[in-house]
């Protein structure tokens, strides 16, 4: 009985306070807000992290599919092709990349300090985003804050040609000042 009035306000608290759910989601559901409620999966029967959704996350995992719309998360040629890594030190460079690959680029920064990496350029249309930008703060040594970590773009090699990207380091409220870093990056898609 105590359990049952557990879930219960915990159910209430979370319909009521409309929290939102992280999960496995595609492009299109990632800009949708789900309310977190509790649904069955049919595929294995274990509970889903909103009621709308199709899939738990083990099975969106397993499937490669969206838990809400079930489309393919990544496609499977995409998946079969390992990780293009590019971090700070390709800075100008020219990166050469198959069809279907994916393009992953690491950049340091601080998020606390009010700085952060976005693509403010992109010339060509061989690379689309996958998903949204990433922020993975570094472990903090204990008793301390404002410690950076690290932005992660990922694109996919869509088709052939040749996409020009540009990344700024920049406060957002900042407008009239230029960006405090730049990274600027030609990848060349081919078949």
């Amino acid at each position: 009985m105590k359990l049952h009035r557990i879930l219960f306000l915990a159910l209430a608290g979370v319909l009521l306070g409309g929290m939102t759910v992280r999960a496995e989601l595609c492009g299109d559901c990632q800009k949708k807000m789900f309310i977190m409620s509790m649904g069955k999966c049919p595929v294995c029967g274990a509970l889903t992290s909103s009621g709308s959704f199709k899939l738990c996350k083990a099975c969106s995992a397993k499937e490669g599919k969206c838990q809400a719309c079930l489309k393919p998360l990544i496609s499977p040629a995409v998946s079969a092709v390992p990780p293009v890594m590019v971090t700070e030190s390709d800075a100008g460079k020219t990166i050469t990349v198959t069809k279907n690959a994916q393009l992953e680029i690491t950049l340091p920064g601080n998020i606390t300090t009010g700085y952060s990496w976005k693509v403010t350029g992109q010339e060509g249309d061989s690379l689309k985003p996958v998903g949204h930008p990433q922020y993975l703060p570094s472990p903090a040594p204990a008793g301390r804050v404002g410690t950076g970590g690290q932005f992660v773009f990922k694109f996919n090699a869509a088709k052939p040609g040749t996409t020009k990207l540009t990344l700024a380091y920049a406060r957002p409220w900042e407008k009239d000042t230029p960006p405090a870093k730049t990274f600027a990056l030609t990848v060349a898609v081919q078949e």
